[in-house]
């Protein structure tokens, strides 16, 4: 999108360059992109609530009612349903305030802070949720960590090993170099 006026000089690519509609359309795309690349930041912060999670997917299902299309627009079951009712509280109307400059993820927890009245009905859900943990993130953290720690070159690690790298990976904030050297000279004079 940006090298588009750019690239127009170039005669080799000139025919390749949409016109017109067509770059309307992806320019209308990319700003959706953009917005949706918003949420996928912020649902990655550690002290994300899992309430402030269900508020980025209702306002996601709410602003591209296609996204329904990819969870296969399937209903809640009726288990499903009695389990979330407690969580639900009664509805309001209300109608969103866009600033300009702030990107969609952060309108969007700032109204459900404010409690800003919205055009659409909103669910409202207990306030217990704001309490649970995001355990979830610091898993999927955790797996991707591993992930990333685990290549080809420590393929032969221990699991022991292995698992004593992830636990001083995950807990880095708990412990520093003089720490560790302490432990290894505990360690050397219990051998002794």
């Amino acid at each position: 999108m940006e090298i588009r006026d750019a690239i127009l000089i170039v005669s080799a690519v000139e025919e390749l360059v949409p016109r017109g509609n067509g770059h309307r359309r992806i320019a209308a795309v990319t700003d959706k992109l953009v917005e949706l690349d918003s949420v996928c930041v912020k649902l990655q912060a550690e002290e994300r609530s899992m309430a402030e999670v269900r508020l980025l997917f209702d306002a996601c299902m709410v602003k591209y009612p296609e996204m329904m299309k990819v969870q296969n627009d399937l209903p809640l079951s009726s288990p499903e349903q009695q389990e979330i009712k407690a969580f639900v509280l009664p509805t309001n109307e209300s109608s969103p305030a866009v600033r300009p400059r702030v990107d969609f993820a952060s309108i969007v927890l700032r109204q459900a802070k404010k409690r800003r009245r919205s055009e659409h009905v909103v669910t409202k859900y207990d306030p217990i949720l704001h309490e649970v943990p995001p355990t979830s993130n610091a898993c999927e953290r955790l797996f991707s960590g591993c992930k990333l720690v685990l290549t080809s070159l420590r393929a032969s690690t221990l699991p022991a090993n292995f698992e004593v790298m992830m636990y001083l990976r995950a807990n880095m904030e708990l412990w520093n170099s003089a720490t560790l050297l302490g432990c290894i000279e505990d360690d050397e004079e219990g051998h002794l």
